[in-house]
């Protein structure tokens, strides 16, 4: 583990005791424990499904991006690497968006370089859905939003969220649909090093196979609607934890309400990222539920917890019994060390 792996978790350690101790110092611990301990169970359990449904509706978008190139690629595959990365992201934040597209690109035999820059489509794609619904948030239930982060304004968004993919949109579309890189390759790497210009040639050709589902317009349709449904997907299992815990104040929750939080919850992850969000998911939880809604902040937390439990719980388990299945199907502990240490 180099240096760098290292700081990179002793920050997240940092930051998550910090938020721990924020949020555990706003309530009743043992009151706590008691709403959560009386939840109804069903709700919690009928949520499970939908959680795997929205990361196999992952895999399955994963896919489409990779059908102009790689249009055999299994749906399998994606489902475990997307699990087995979120499995690692909850242990090391992003580190599961390396080892996800290396396990991809070992299981269906194609560059590390297509596989990640798929990934990379993906993430700009979630950004902008993730922008889209908070425009719509703050649009319908702007007051909501400002009163659970008074910090909220559009420079937050602007800095946080919007810069760093106008930046990665504008470098891939002069890659893309440029001679630019190319260009650079030719005339400024190959004549320094005639080896180092051929090695990027090739990783630059594999990029262009990575995000082909940018020159095929007519996959943008079934890329938005999948989109959509993915984030769909996670707004039930926050609205159904709503529904487990009885409130001291009677609430009736809408699936509105459970979309408000997830923008919130979402942006709090987004801003600090911590190992599996700890913290930081139940701190943007407590938050909105208490400044919003009214909870108390025992309420707020029992609800962060419940809800991160069932989501991070399923990531979890099901992407270490992906990881057990992909090491008896040969994946090395040494090569995933050398692949994260990069």
């Amino acid at each position: 583990m180099n240096a760098r792996t290292v700081i990179r978790i002793l920050i997240g350690v940092v930051v998550v005791v910090a938020a721990l101790w924020y949020v555990l110092s706003l309530a009743n611990i043992d009151q706590m424990m008691a709403i959560m301990s009386h939840a109804a169970a069903l709700p919690l359990l009928a949520s499970i499904p939908i959680i795997l449904a929205s990361h196999l509706m992952r895999a399955r978008r994963w896919k489409t991006l990779l059908a102009p190139r790689q249009p055999n690629v299994s749906m399998w595959t994606g489902f475990s690497s997307i699990m087995i990365g979120y499995a690692a992201n909850t242990i090391v934040p992003r580190v599961g968006e390396i080892l996800r597209p290396w396990v991809f690109s070992r299981r269906e035999r194609i560059p590390m370089s297509t596989a990640v820059s798929s990934v990379v489509v993906e993430r700009v794609l979630d950004v902008f859905t993730l922008l889209i619904g908070i425009v719509l948030v703050v649009v319908v239930e702007r007051d909501h939003v400002t009163q659970a982060i008074p910090q909220f304004s559009p420079q937050l968004i602007l800095t946080t969220l919007v810069l760093p993919v106008v930046l990665i949109v504008v470098v891939a579309s002069s890659m893309i649909f440029t001679p630019a890189g190319q260009w650079v390759i030719d005339r400024v790497l190959t004549r320094m090093n005639a080896r180092v210009g051929a090695f990027a040639s090739r990783i630059y050709a594999n990029v262009h196979e990575g995000v082909a589902v940018i020159k095929a317009p007519s996959l943008w349709l079934r890329l938005a609607v999948e989109s959509v449904v993915i984030w769909a997907l996670y707004i039930f299992p926050l609205w159904l934890t709503l529904q487990s815990i009885t409130f001291s104040m009677p609430m009736s929750f809408s699936i509105g309400d459970a979309a408000v939080l997830l923008v919130i919850i979402s942006i709090g992850v987004t801003i600090a990222p911590t190992p599996g969000a700890l913290g930081i998911y139940q701190g943007f939880a407590q938050l909105a539920l208490v400044r919003i809604y009214h909870a108390t902040p025992d309420e707020g937390l029992a609800f962060g917890i419940l809800a991160w439990v069932v989501n991070y719980g399923v990531s979890l388990l099901v992407g270490g019994t992906c990881w057990i299945i992909e090491v008896r199907r040969g994946l090395s502990w040494r090569d995933v060390r050398g692949t994260v240490s990069l």
